[in-house]
């Protein structure tokens, strides 16, 4: 499996702490971006397999454990929470390959929750 990249892994740290009521909000403020509909329609940006895999995996294992402090339905829920997340991280791993103003709309509801951007 791919090494995560430190910024990576401490961003997913942070925004797994996060209070699940917040991710209902970051959750819906990403459906209203078409940017982030862009993104997850040609499925950017692009990880490679193993890199995907290792991400994944982390993402998983850090907000599975606070499924319980989400909605259960709705938006904001353990899929949405994981969805947005993986995409934030897949971003801030990427980060040269992604338009400045593209990044900020993806991580700033997370920093708009509390959660530092590395």
């Amino acid at each position: 499996m791919a090494r995560i990249p430190p910024a990576v892994s401490v961003f997913v740290d942070r925004a797994a702490a996060l209070d699940g009521a917040a991710y209902p909000a970051i959750e819906d403020a990403h459906l209203d971006a078409d940017e982030v509909a862009a993104l997850h329609e040609r499925r950017d940006p692009k990880l490679s397999a193993s890199e995907s895999s290792s991400l994944d995996a982390y993402v998983r294992e850090r907000l599975r454990a606070r499924s319980a402090d989400l909605p259960q339905s709705g938006i904001g829920t353990i899929s949405g929470a994981i969805g947005a997340t993986n995409l934030a991280a897949r971003v801030i791993w990427k980060r040269d390959t992604v338009a400045p103003e593209v990044f900020e709309i993806v991580v700033a509801p997370f920093r708009d929750a509390g959660v530092e951007v590395p």
